[in-house]
């Protein structure tokens, strides 16, 4: 679930596949990340104020950690 705290955003996101890369240099140095595509399901809110449903909206999420 993702929920922006101002409530323009809030949504759940139903994976389909996990694109994860794994790079590690070293114990200290390396890069992870988690690109997940999927269906998203909510409502978003523009800057008019005009809310829009998410039916099974096509869409991805990422989260990357690098340490270098």
């Amino acid at each position: 679930m993702v929920v922006d705290t101002s409530g323009l955003f809030d949504a759940v996101l139903t994976p389909r596949y996990d694109k994860h890369s794994l790079i590690g240099v070293s114990a200290d140095l390396g890069s992870e990340t988690h690109r997940v595509f999927g269906m998203w399901t909510g409502c978003v809110t523009d800057d008019d104020g005009a809310t829009y449903e998410l039916d099974n909206f096509q869409g991805f999420a990422e989260v990357a950690r690098q340490r270098w």
